[in-house]
């Protein structure tokens, strides 16, 4: 006489299945969050440009307080030596390596009337 086959119940679908006392998430609890997963996903690539994004910025603003600390004292170098540079008596000496000569008097003003036509 042939044997009967035990007659096999299916698997219940369950978000969980116990090997050796540990639940473990079942395959179709995957691909039923699918969308949730690509959406953590997208929101950390975001999350990694913006911080690449802050980093790079930050960077490129202390290269220009460097580089604004550095103006500011090639700046005030040059205003000291236009100081100088203007003082009455480096301009006579100026004049006389020019071979001019200085003039002691007063200008004089030049002034005429416009004639009407």
């Amino acid at each position: 006489m042939p044997r009967k086959q035990p007659i096999r119940k299916p698997k219940p679908k369950s978000i969980s299945r116990k090997i050796k006392g540990i639940k473990l998430p079942d395959s179709t609890f995957f691909f039923n969050q699918i969308y949730f997963i690509l959406f953590l996903f997208g929101l950390s690539l975001i999350y990694i440009f913006n911080t690449h994004q802050a980093n790079k910025s930050r960077m490129s603003m202390l290269k220009l307080q460097e580089e604004i600390k550095y103006l500011r004292g090639e700046h005030t170098a040059l205003k000291a030596q236009s100081v100088d540079l203007f003082r009455h008596s480096v301009l006579l000496d100026e004049v006389k390596k020019m071979d001019l000569s200085y003039s002691d008097e007063p200008l004089t003003v030049i002034s005429y009337e416009k004639e009407e036509f």
